[in-house]
């Protein structure tokens, strides 16, 4: 049976003493493992392209919905003054 405590002791003293080494090992694995990666995604079958084109057909004049009344206290635009009158503070902050 594998002591798994062996073998992380064994990759903690080849991490101590071969600090290069390791770093060197870790990128080529790395580089490998992507490398895989680009080529799996690569060879991947490619999906059929969707090449039927729907065309849309208007045969009528488009619903414009009801739209509700613009309330009274409600301005789309407005002038603003630089500086606010009393009741506008009065409306706004109390």
């Amino acid at each position: 049976m594998v002591d798994f405590d062996d073998i992380k002791y064994a990759v903690s003293d080849f991490i101590q003493e071969k600090p290069v080494l390791f770093r060197i090992t870790a990128l080529l694995v790395l580089f490998v493992l992507t490398a895989l990666i680009i080529i799996f995604i690569q060879s991947s079958p490619e999906k059929p392209v969707n090449s039927v084109r729907n065309d849309i057909i208007l045969n009528g004049t488009p619903q414009i919905p009801d739209s509700t009344k613009i309330e009274k206290d409600y301005y789309p635009s407005r002038v603003t003054e630089n500086t606010w009158s009393e009741e506008q503070v009065k409306e706004y902050f109390t």
